[in-house]
């Protein structure tokens, strides 16, 4: 992945011109995964499923990670790395902490290296599953369909570039919501939260032939509103993967082209069936009891504000 100058002044002299693009170097990041559970008498078991940040080629290296208390199992699924921690009663207060360590790599369409993933994509015919209309991805709405029809390009980049154009103009910031509207809504109302600008760019490629999928995960830095993020990949050919941020790029802290390796990623699923179709972690729980459940994440000292789960049984 990382040629010296030497080899590209030689090629430059003896054969033809040679360009590359300064790659950046890899960002070290760490952060700590709190969540706080309170049960009472009555609540005999409560089983967490976490999606944990694992190692993923090219995008991140997890350098570290330890869980407090010892995971029931580990497993993959999907390409997740998931955790299971089982509490036995008496509940009471209790906390599950997952601390991460790791290297995140650059992954912008400036930085990625051509041909790093793509033969291993062709040759695999994995293609369909990020075409497919899925929930809260309308591609197969007439709107949708229209709306890609008029800004396709003559290249996939361009078409990239016309689609975040798009969705930037016709979205402002909202509120954080914890509410999933999906792609259609979300263009009805005008506004949304990160979730929302993903959500409308990766249907809007799917529906241009683009392969888009979701990432989501925590910031390496506590924002203002909530430090868990979602950004899609999209899958140009020559290229690979690139990450792309809409929300961020109408928030001016990235630009299209430069993506910022600012995340730990956890899950590329938009609906996670493992989850429940929840995001990040879900939780059951037995008895007749009440539980309270929520979360924190510490980057440097600075937690976000607690965010609350949905409760289960």
């Amino acid at each position: 992945m990382f040629r010296t100058n030497f080899i590209c002044s030689l090629l430059f002299f003896v054969a033809v011109p040679c360009f590359v693009r300064a790659a950046a170097g890899p960002v070290s990041a760490e952060g700590r995964l709190t969540i706080s559970v309170e049960g009472d008498s009555a609540v005999e078991k409560m089983e967490f499923t976490v999606a944990v940040p694992g190692t993923i080629s090219g995008r991140q290296e997890i350098t570290a990670l330890k869980m407090s208390p010892k995971p029931t199992r580990q497993f993959k699924q999907d390409g997740n790395t998931y955790a299971v921690f089982t509490l036995t009663a008496p509940i009471r207060k209790r906390e599950i902490v997952v601390d991460v360590k790791g290297m995140l790599y650059a992954g912008s369409v400036d930085a990625v290296e051509t041909g790093a993933n793509s033969k291993w994509l062709e040759k695999s015919g994995k293609w369909a599953k990020w075409l497919k209309a899925e929930k809260f991805l309308e591609v197969d709405d007439p709107q949708i369909q229209k709306t890609a029809t008029k800004l396709k390009g003559k290249t996939e980049m361009e078409t990239l570039t016309r689609i975040n154009e798009y969705v930037s103009n016709s979205l402002e910031k909202g509120p954080f919501s914890g509410a999933d509207v999906g792609a259609l809504k979300a263009l009805e109302v005008g506004q949304g939260d990160c979730t929302d600008f993903t959500d409308v760019l990766i249907t809007l490629c799917r529906a241009c032939g683009i392969p888009a999928r979701n990432a989501s995960g925590y910031l390496t830095y506590i924002p203002s509103d909530t430090p868990k993020h979602d950004r899609m990949e999209a899958y140009l050919k020559g290229l690979g993967w690139v990450r792309v941020d809409p929300f961020h790029t109408k928030l001016g802290i990235c630009t299209l082209r430069d993506s910022k390796p600012n995340m730990f990623v956890v899950d590329h699923l938009r609906t996670n069936d493992t989850l429940g179709g929840y995001h990040f972690w879900r939780y059951l729980y037995w008895g007749e009891g009440k539980v309270k459940v929520s979360s924190t994440w510490t980057v440097n000292g600075e937690s976000s504000a607690p965010s609350k789960a949905i409760t289960g049984k």
